[in-house]
């Protein structure tokens, strides 16, 4: 029953009673009244009455109390219940939240252990894999102890001249480490050098375009391959493969010369080879002949 429901009927027992209690009231007061008016002696039918009237008064008066007081009990005993309900209410929920969590944990290690499971699978199938490839690799009756142990220490021999094997090849890798650093740090200075003396040739290779010694050719020779033109003194020019002459017409370079004789008149006879010149062309009296050399030379 609900608290609601019990405290509506203790009140009505309450009002209940208390109606019960004036109806005998009133009644007793009606009986006082005939005695008063028609009793024989008067005192002794007022006396009668208020005595009637005590005497029906008490066991009803005491009856309601008791009522009264029961419900009182009943209604702090109610309360009590109530309170300890709440108190309960509160541990359950607190109960249910943390089983909840229990239940989370219990989630999440029970994945861990499914991880772990199949971490055991795998390895067991690598290891029967590599069972039964050491099986076909090594002969030895697998099911004779004795042969099976012999086996087992053959394979621990082979394995730690593995690992030797191993430690000596570390060695002598980490020996070619420390040559290869000081080969690398060699050719990287190498290779300073080298592009220092890139630069100066770039330079100098610049400086030797910019200023040119031009001669006209006055006579050429298909046959011999050779044309012919004339210097100032002092030109400074030699005979072979010293001095870089290089024919060119309308500003386009055609094909390089070597000086074969210059005259004690400053004229110079210079070879030429057909298979460098473009198809069809070859030199012609007029077209340039010019040296190159460095700058301030």
């Amino acid at each position: 029953m609900k608290i609601s429901h019990l405290i509506v009927a203790l009140l009505v027992l309450g009002i209940g009673g208390t109606g019960v209690y004036y109806s005998l009231e009133q009644q007793k007061i009606m009986k006082l009244l005939v005695a008063t008016h028609g009793g024989v002696n008067d005192s002794a039918g007022l006396r009668k009455s208020a005595e009637t009237v005590d005497a029906e008064r008490a066991p009803v008066t005491a009856e309601c109390q008791d009522a009264l007081k029961a419900a009182g009990d009943e209604l702090k005993l109610m309360q009590v219940a109530r309170t300890q309900r709440n108190e309960s209410e509160v541990v359950l929920n607190q109960t249910k939240d943390t089983l909840r969590q229990k239940q989370k944990d219990l989630a999440e290690v029970e994945e861990d252990v499914k991880e772990m499971k199949e971490r055991i699978t795998n390895l067991q199938k690598r290891l029967a894999a590599l069972r039964e490839q050491i099986q076909r690799s090594v002969p030895c009756d697998w099911d004779d102890d004795a042969s099976l142990v012999e086996t087992v220490e053959k394979l621990k021999a082979f394995v730690q001249e593995q690992i030797e094997v191993n430690k000596a090849r570390e060695k002598e890798f980490a020996e070619k480490q420390v040559v290869r650093k000081a080969a690398i740090e060699k050719l990287s200075g190498l290779l300073v050098e080298l592009n220092k003396i890139s630069i100066i040739n770039e330079e100098f290779f610049d400086n030797y375009c910019k200023n040119d010694d031009e001669f006209v050719i006055t006579a050429v020779n298909p046959q011999w391959k050779f044309v012919v033109f004339r210097v100032p003194e002092n030109s400074r020019l030699v005979a072979g493969d010293t001095t870089p002459l290089i024919v060119k017409r309308d500003g386009r370079k055609l094909v390089r010369l070597r000086i074969v004789n210059i005259t004690p008149n400053n004229e110079v006879t210079a070879e030429y080879d057909p298979a460098e010149m473009p198809a069809g062309v070859t030199p012609q009296p007029g077209d340039v002949v010019f040296r190159e050399k460095p700058l301030g030379s």
